[in-house]
């Protein structure tokens, strides 16, 4: 843990939390902390679920995710480990210390990762990847932008405004009139929308200010519910758009823009796109590494829990960005 950060801080949820203190009394501390660690990621990989609610498929597309993002098999490993640890103490604390819905220990119905096939197809596909992550290039990311479905104005506005923040979906679709600064281009999340339970700003360009006048001028007082809705992004049905709903835009678009792929089929035989809403947040990431953001900026931007979670995700396939710093900017250039 960093600072004086604490595990209640971490574990807003008082059920994970029992079960979190129940592996740290069991585990020793770098164990412990490698474990509470992966949970932790697990939870916001999750994005908006609670880890009683996840199932096998959850955790085995995960696990696919973070071979596609560029983490070791080791990781993998200890990723699967630190889950099984936590459903296990999940068992035996139900009914008990805690009462959730829980159904058995998902994990215990996943093969170990040399024995399934998903799992390999994505190791051999990282292999012949150049990048750690998946991500779109500023250009591609336009081009999503400029093919998304209907209504068209609110849909490029959410495309464009996810690359330009980096928010995570379910952040992005619950953004409230009240919390958007106009004139400073800022935009506040609250604690309790942050998966991190801390409130954070980001900001947005100048160059979102005629779409954004668009929209909140013209076209929201069109949408039924908006007269009822705080929300910046209200639809005819709710006061806010679902992150589904938001997710379901990028997968159409990038497949109107011909950028559009199947990055695996789980074992439930349900493809899954490769350039979905959470790849726009990653792009919003690389953008501001090749930007020139230090670590700590773009873990307080991201809402990362610490910079460690950035530095895992972004930072750990980085030989050529540095031989890049080395070449254009190392000491003695000048000399």
């Amino acid at each position: 843990m960093t600072g004086l950060e604490t595990l209640t801080d971490r574990w807003q949820d008082e059920d994970e939390w029992k079960v979190i203190k129940r592996l740290e009394r069991k585990k020793g501390k770098s164990t412990f902390q490698e474990y509470e660690r992966h949970c932790r990621q697990f939870r916001e990989w999750l994005d908006g679920k609670s880890l009683f609610e996840a199932d096998e498929l959850d955790i085995e597309d995960c696990i696919i995710d973070m071979i596609y993002d560029g983490y070791s098999v080791s990781s993998v490993n200890i990723r699967h480990a630190a889950l099984g640890e936590f459903f296990t103490e999940a068992e035996r604390l139900n009914g008990k210390r805690i009462d959730v819905p829980l159904n058995g220990n998902p994990v215990e119905e996943l093969p170990k990762l040399k024995e399934i096939k998903p799992y390999k197809d994505a190791l051999n596909a990282r292999e012949s990847r150049d990048d750690g992550v998946w991500f779109l290039e500023p250009n591609d990311v336009r081009q999503v932008a400029e093919n998304v479905p209907k209504p068209y104005t609110r849909n490029e506005l959410l495309v464009r405004l996810c690359f330009q923040t980096g928010m995570r979906r379910n952040e992005l679709v619950q953004i409230e009139l009240e919390h958007v600064d106009f004139q400073n281009r800022v935009i506040t999340i609250p604690p309790e929308n942050a998966k991190n339970g801390e409130e954070r700003k980001v900001g947005y360009q100048s160059t979102l200010d005629a779409l954004m006048s668009h929209w909140i001028d013209t076209v929201r007082p069109t949408v039924a519910m908006a007269s009822e809705s705080d929300y910046l992004f209200p639809s005819n049905r709710s006061k806010h758009i679902s992150g589904q709903t938001f997710n379901d835009v990028v997968v159409e678009a990038a497949d109107n823009a011909g950028i559009q792929g199947t990055r695996m089929t789980n074992r439930a035989g349900e493809e899954r796109a490769k350039v979905t809403a959470h790849v726009l947040r990653h792009s919003f990431a690389m953008a501001a590494k090749s930007n020139g953001w230090d670590i700590y900026a773009l873990a307080k931007a991201m809402g990362h829990s610490s910079v460690s979670v950035t530095e895992e995700t972004y930072l750990h396939d980085d030989n050529e960005y540095i031989l890049n710093h080395y070449r254009d900017d190392g000491p003695g250039r000048q000399e």
